[in-house]
């Protein structure tokens, strides 16, 4: 799922942060309340908390539709081809709020987010469930040269059956210059039912550079995690680049 940086447009891998360009709205601000947008991106290969969706090596095709309304409430969605399973396709739906605390720089993103794979054969998963829930607070502050953000995710049912899981990530936006943003990220997943899901408790890291380029947002990524690679979908360790459009 895509999460940037306090604010939902639905990847997975690192948030952009501040580079990325605002889209000018799909319906004209006279005529919708708010701000529907959409996105479209290629990746060369989608990963979700340290860990491939796509396959080893496999290009992942990514988009999605939001809408923000000025009170600062949003709602979205979003979808990538994924192979684990027999799952093809991963559709996620998300809501939530987000709102600076007065002009402190204190920033504040809460909601839920509901992860379907539709056409997913349980039995093919050792009968359980891939379709999950979660509930996700995160707070960053902007100091200009630098947004740090820490976030924390809940489920209460984890895909896979595997019981609660709680994911901790921290970030880092840091901007280069006027045309480049570095990014930095670490993650720790918690979950419950560790031999339902498949490995133990593990962190993932992360490092992007990215840019915008004639209004196409270009980033790449080296992903890593401190799993055995016997636990990962070919080697843990991947560069990956990818190309978005806002719409």
């Amino acid at each position: 799922m895509k999460l940037r940086i306090l604010t939902i447009a639905a990847a997975a891998m690192i948030g952009w942060g501040s580079l990325a360009q605002a889209a000018d709205p799909l319906v004209p601000a006279d005529d919708l309340p708010g701000t529907l947008t959409g996105n479209v991106s290629l990746t060369s290969e989608y990963f979700f908390r340290g860990l491939s969706q796509s396959g080893n090596g496999t290009p992942a095709v990514q988009g999605g539709l939001d809408y923000a309304h000025e009170s600062g409430l949003y709602v979205g969605t979003w979808a990538s081809n994924v192979d684990f399973s027999d799952a093809r396709v991963e559709i996620d739906l998300y809501g939530g709020y987000k709102t600076e605390l007065g002009s402190t720089g204190l920033l504040l993103d809460v909601g839920g987010i509901y992860y379907a794979y539709p056409g997913a054969d349980n039995a093919a998963n050792a009968g359980r469930d891939l379709n999950f829930f979660e509930v996700y607070g995160k707070v960053g502050y902007d100091f200009g040269f630098a947004l740090p953000s820490v976030k924390l995710s809940y489920s209460p049912d984890y895909q896979s059956e595997s019981g609660t899981s709680l994911y901790s990530d921290f970030s880092v936006d840091v901007p280069l210059g006027q045309y480049f943003v570095l990014a930095l990220h670490a993650g720790y997943s918690s979950i419950d039912k560790n031999a339902n899901w498949g490995t133990r408790d593990y962190w993932d890291y992360g490092v992007s550079i990215g840019t915008n380029v004639f209004g196409l947002d270009l980033k790449a990524a080296y992903i890593t995690n401190d799993l055995p690679d016997a636990s990962c979908i070919g080697e843990c360790d991947r560069f990956i680049v990818s190309v978005s459009k806002a719409l």
